[in-house]
């Protein structure tokens, strides 16, 4: 994901060409202006390091809980294991990526 994500955000035109070969017919882009604004707003919401955002957890939660209420009183972070995403980052391999 990390890579993927580097790939995504710093290169453009080939990120472009697969995400049309791919997916041209789900997004119905009709011409260059959408696809480069759907690839700029992308690039803005990607982060480098995936780290999940508490809102993103609570939101999967929130659907959980309404498909097993009994739930409810879990803590959601709990089942979150961040270690691998940790180590990467820590290592410094994302800071790499981007230098």
């Amino acid at each position: 994901m990390i890579d993927g994500t580097h790939f995504f955000k710093t290169n453009k035109a080939d990120t472009l060409k697969i995400v049309k070969q791919h997916c041209s017919e789900l997004l119905k882009m009709r011409n260059d202006e959408e696809w480069n604004c759907f690839y700029e707003n992308q690039v803005a919401f990607l982060e480098s390091a995936p780290y999940p955002s508490i809102e993103a957890i609570q939101n999967v939660f929130a659907l959980a809980v309404k498909r097993d209420p009994e739930i409810k009183d879990f803590n959601p972070l709990i089942l979150w294991d961040l270690h691998y995403v940790k180590e990467i980052d820590h290592s410094g391999y994302i800071r790499t990526l981007y230098a």
